[in-house]
């Protein structure tokens, strides 16, 4: 998988994890939050989707599972950054490279 396909493959991934636990379509997650002219920062999705801890732990968890970057999901998580920064971040750490 190149890094363009790795990057559309984590953004699903990604949109798969937050629209699952919260009250967002995966297309509507991906329109606002990813695609965007200029992404929000993940703290204004939080603002809006998160109810609590827990459930952005349950989603952290699920997505390190999902791409196989485990604990790294969590430790590059900044909800200063924008969504698609996160995803860089991810790539970064190896997600997807089991995916080739």
């Amino acid at each position: 998988m190149n890094w363009t396909d790795r990057r559309y493959w984590i953004y699903s991934k990604i949109a798969e994890a937050f629209s699952s636990r919260t009250g967002i379509s995966g297309g509507d997650f991906l329109e606002i939050y990813v695609e965007a002219e200029e992404p929000p920062p993940i703290s204004d999705f939080e603002a809006q989707y998160i109810p609590d801890g827990e459930t952005l732990d349950d989603i952290l968890e699920v997505l390190g599972e999902s791409t196989g970057v485990g604990e790294k999901a969590v430790a590059h998580y900044d909800r200063r950054e924008s969504f698609p920064q996160y995803a860089e971040h991810l790539l970064r750490a190896g997600a997807g490279e089991e995916e080739e």
